[in-house]
């Protein structure tokens, strides 16, 4: 099941030929993953094994593109020292074989760390797409059509709803369709009530 989002502000790259972590620190306002400009010394992480997962993929959005990664749970933990900025845990990610990363987001990076030796723990590092049953696009389209008729606008894009173009959500929350996916992409729960959903088209 693919990830739906992550439980830290910051996840990490790994390059396994260069031996290398690249962090990456999440903006909620622009809504995609920036390269960490803060130092993080090799001698302050470790690298751990989250018993709660296994191998999983994701889609990070970056500036102008996006990238699949794999991850398989691993995950580095930070000592904690005065003034750290950075996230306690920081999941793992891997690039999906035949995707290009942005080198923009491998200018800083955190060498492989002293200590080797990996040990599991049971840490929540992610969650996964949700299983909740899509509404039928009948309803959704009735839903959507209500909310065209009385000018409703969409939550997100503040643009008038259409209801060929609307989703619903499964919490019967009206939004233009491609705005509720990306948010949906990064967030499991709805914007409007904060309820875990998933976006019904209005035509099958």
């Amino acid at each position: 099941m693919p990830i739906k989002g992550f439980l830290f502000r910051h996840i990490c790259i790994f390059r396994p030929k260069k031996k290398t972590f690249h962090v990456l620190e999440w903006s909620q306002q622009k809504g995609q993953w920036f390269p960490y400009t803060g130092a993080i010394h090799p001698n302050d992480i470790r690298i751990r094994r989250s018993l709660e997962h296994e191998e999983d993929t994701v889609i990070l959005p970056f500036h102008r593109r996006s990238v699949t990664m794999v991850c398989m749970g691993y995950y580095l933990q930070i000592s904690d020292f005065e003034g750290r900025t950075v996230s306690r845990y920081i999941p793992i990610c891997l690039k999906y074989p035949g995707d290009i990363l942005p080198p923009s987001i491998l200018k800083y990076a955190t060498p492989y760390p002293t200590q080797t030796f990996i040990e599991s723990h049971s840490l929540k590092l992610w969650e996964q797409a949700c299983s909740i049953p899509p509404l039928p696009p009948r309803i959704a389209f009735i839903l959507a059509r209500d909310a065209e008729q009385c000018l409703e606008r969409c939550p997100i894009t503040l643009d008038t709803i259409r209801s060929t173009t609307a989703r619903v959500t499964t919490c019967y929350h009206v939004f233009n369709g491609e705005a509720i996916q990306k948010w949906l992409e990064k967030n499991s729960k709805c914007p409007v009530c904060n309820e875990v959903c998933i976006a019904s088209p209005t035509v099958s």
